[in-house]
Formats: structure tokens, sequence, C-alpha cells
């Protein structure tokens, strides 16, 4: 960051001068200007990192020349100094597009603190720039944000075979983009968007509203049904189906599940008609999907069916290098939904961001940068802007390794007993930090309610 260019506009010579001093003494290279239109002048002649700009000028307001300013490509980030301590100036300020405000007389230490910060600002955005440009066509019109090898492979997968109506599987820890790979596959298949593509979630709902959301039903085929309605196939019909979660299926709607794939054909609810659809099926699952048919709670004739091809979605732990990405992307989202005028993160986030491991993966880390986005005043997000459990809670605890005396078994039944472990401890951790609170302890883990249920439930952990 030595050599960056910073100009100085203030009419007071003196104060414009010892600005310049303290930031040449920091290796700046340093220009100024004492006046509205000189200012503008230097500015337009030269690339200039950073503006310090005077509010008050003798031949014009400041917040008329940062207007200007932001106008320039490419545009300096501003800093606004002024020496009427007015709350409404810093705040117009910054919705103007200035990065901060300070007011007269200026410490040299926190103006050196404040360029500092637009410095490694710029020199991120500038890396986040770099990153975007390698990644392909197909994955900005798919959604897919990362340029890790792990996300390229989904990308040149999905490409592969988007196109054919072989049904898919996908598989991958909650909140990984199950769902986004989903619509990318219908997407390759259907450019023009003419087809239909729904989506359940089979975790979400009881068996029997599932049963009817899925094949439909008659009038009178039970209480309270006055009408007949088609379910979610006959919706579908010449287009894809999402089923999320498909593992939770109960085993008799796995059977009739299984009559679609095989003959596309099944009974509403109350009728005795076969309908027909013609469907591509598009599963999903969080659950390692070959134990579930080992515990008999999935059919294996059904699980061979449903995976033609498997997608695996990789964890967020397991793509670091995409977090930058996806934290610029989802700051742009949020920003503009929320009306503020903010791009990257002070130079203690990002770190912090990279090592967390996310448990609750990319939706976890988007929930994070809303809450922060929506929380934080400033042009940057502050550590303190982050979620209490990433900002103020001891990290996530490490997986210990297996104790000597069980050194003896596989090394899937080693794993699955230290995963077990692990999570009961990060599960347990975060009920006792939230008193219990199961639906605020998914909302720290960025899990749903019910997912959070089921992990209580298949590890024992009773609150």
């Amino acid at each position: 960051m030595d050599g960056a260019r910073i100009l100085v506009v203030d009419d007071e010579i003196s104060v414009c001068q010892a600005y310049a001093d303290a930031l040449m003494a920091g290796g700046y290279v340093v220009e100024k200007a004492v006046s509205a239109t000189e200012g503008l002048a230097k500015a337009a002649n030269g690339a200039f990192d950073i503006v310090l700009l005077d509010k008050r000028l003798p031949d014009g307001d400041g917040l008329d020349v940062l207007r200007r300013l932001r106008e320039l490509t490419p545009a300096p980030e501003v800093i606004m100094i002024t020496a009427y301590a007015s709350v409404k100036e810093g705040v117009a300020a910054i919705k103007t597009g200035a990065f901060d405000y300070l007011i007269k007389p200026v410490d040299v230490t926190e103006l050196a603190h404040k360029v500092t910060l637009v410095l490694e600002r710029q020199q991120l955005r500038r890396r986040v720039d770099a990153l975007e440009e390698e990644l392909s066509g197909a994955q900005r019109q798919y959604g897919m944000v990362g340029v890790s090898a792990a996300i390229r492979q989904v990308v040149s997968r999905i490409e592969k075979i988007g196109a054919t109506d072989c049904h898919v599987l996908i598989c991958g820890e909650t909140g990984t983009g199950k769902e986004l790979v989903a619509r990318a596959l219908h997407t390759v298949g259907d450019p023009a968007g003419r087809r239909p593509f729904l989506a359940l979630n089979c975790a979400a709902l009881p068996e029997s509203v599932v049963e009817r959301e899925l094949f439909g039903h008659e009038a009178g085929a039970y209480t309270g049904a006055s009408r007949a309605k088609p379910g979610f196939f006959e919706a579908a019909d010449g287009g894809s189906l999402f089923l999320d979660e498909v593992t939770e299926l109960s085993l008799p709607i796995q059977a009739k599940l299984l009559r679609v794939v095989d003959r596309g054909e099944f009974f509403r609810l109350g009728s005795s008609e076969l309908t027909h659809v013609q469907v591509r099926l598009i599963s999903a699952t969080n659950r390692d999907p070959r134990a579930c048919v080992t515990a008999g709670r999935f059919r294996e004739d059904l699980f061979y069916r449903l995976s033609v091809v498997t997608i695996e979605v990789p964890p967020l732990r397991e793509r670091r290098e995409d977090i930058p990405l996806l934290v610029e992307h989802f700051i742009h989202t949020y920003a503009r939904k929320y009306g503020r005028q903010m791009a990257g993160c002070e130079p203690e986030v990002m770190p912090l961001l990279q090592s967390y491991d996310w448990p609750g993966n990319v939706r976890e880390l988007q929930h994070a940068i809303e809450h922060a986005t929506a929380l934080c005043s400033g042009s940057v997000i502050a550590l303190k802007c982050l979620p209490p459990h990433l900002s103020g809670t001891p990290p996530v605890p490490e997986m210990r390794p297996v104790p000597a005396g069980d050194r003896s078994l596989s090394f899937n039944e080693a794993k699955r007993r230290a995963v077990a472990a692990f999570t009961r401890e990060i599960v347990c951790g975060h009920l006792d930090a939230t008193g219990g609170n199961i639906t605020e302890a998914a909302e720290r883990l960025g899990l749903q309610r019910t997912a959070l249920q089921r992990l209580m439930r298949r590890y024992g952990i009773d609150r």
C-alpha cells in the first residue's frame, strides 16, 4: 500500500499541510488543493486512491464535490472532514458515497487508520474482481459463486447432464445450495424457460400432507377436500420436480414414488383412475443415502432409480477460497435490499470468516452477512456487526482424535463416533448459549428448526 496516491482538499493551508506531512511520513504520495475547483481539476487529471475532502470550501459545498468525484473513472474513495460536529452531515456524506467522515480537529493516528482501512478494502476489491473474472459464463448464469476446483466440478457435471432427462440425486450438507444445483440442471435442459420447475421439501410436511401434495386428490378424498386438486407431479408434467430431503419420505410413499419413476403413472388420492405424467425427478438429501438404505429407512430400488447420476455439493469449509467472493456477493445483495452504501469488510473480518467452519454452510454465511449489513452504520462490515457466535463466542470445537484403546475400530466407525461427539458438543454448546431455545440455536447454526430437531433426536440430545 506504500505509494498510494492521496489528494487533500482543505482551504486551511496549515491544516492541509499537516495532513500531507503525516501521510507522506507513512509512505504515501500526497497532493494538496485549497479549493473545490482546484481539487476537482487535480482529481480529474490524476488517478487518486483516496481524497480527503473538507465539507465546507470557499467556492463550493463538499457534498457537491463528492458527487462529482464519484462520477470519475476510476472513482477515488472519499473521507469527508468537517469542523461541524453534525451527525446529519456525516450520514449525508456516507449516503452520497463517502467511505467515512471525520470531525476536526482530526487526530492524525485516526486519520492514518481510516486511510489504511480504505486501502485494504480497495486491495480486497481488486482481488475479488480478479476472482470474478475467472468465473465462467455458466457459473454466472446459474448463480454458482466461486472459483474453487470443487465448485467448478459441480458446474461441469451440471453442464454434462443438464440437457438429458435422467434422474439426479444431489447430496450435500444443509445449506450447501442443493436447490440452486437443481434449478441449474433444469435451466440447462430448458434454456427458454418454457417447462415447469416445482420444488417440495419432503421433511417440512406431515406424511399425509406430503402424499396429497405429490399425487393430488379428488373431491371427498379426505375430510375438508371439497374439490379435486392436482398434485406436484401433474403440475410438473413435461418439466422437473425437485424433491428436497427425499430420504425423509415414509416407506409407503416411497413405494408410490417408485411406481411414478418406473411407469410414469399414479393414482390421485380418492381416485381409481391412473394419471400419466412425464417428469424429470431431481432429488436431494443431507444424509448418506446408502446408509439410509442399509438401515432400512430408504428403499434400495428407489435409491438406484433416483441416483442415475449423483452430484456431491461440497461444504463451505472445503472451499474456503470462495468465501471472499460469496461475502462480496451477499454484501452487494443486501446493501441494495436495505438501501446501504457498502462494500467490503474491515481487515480483521475476512480472516475470521475464512477460518470459521460454517456448519450451516453457504446459508449460514448468507444470514451472517445479511445480519451484519442490516446492523452496520458504516460503509464496511465491522467485527461487532457479525452475529454473536462469530464475533464473541469461543471457536468451533475441534475434532478430537480417537482414544488409543479405540484404534482397532474401522475408519468408518471411528469417523462416525467422532462426528457424533463433535455434533453433540456443537449443538449442546449453542443450546446452552441460547438457554435451550431451539429456534434461536437453529438460527445460529444456520439450520432450519426441523433439521436441528432431527439432529437432536439422532444424537440423543434432550432439552
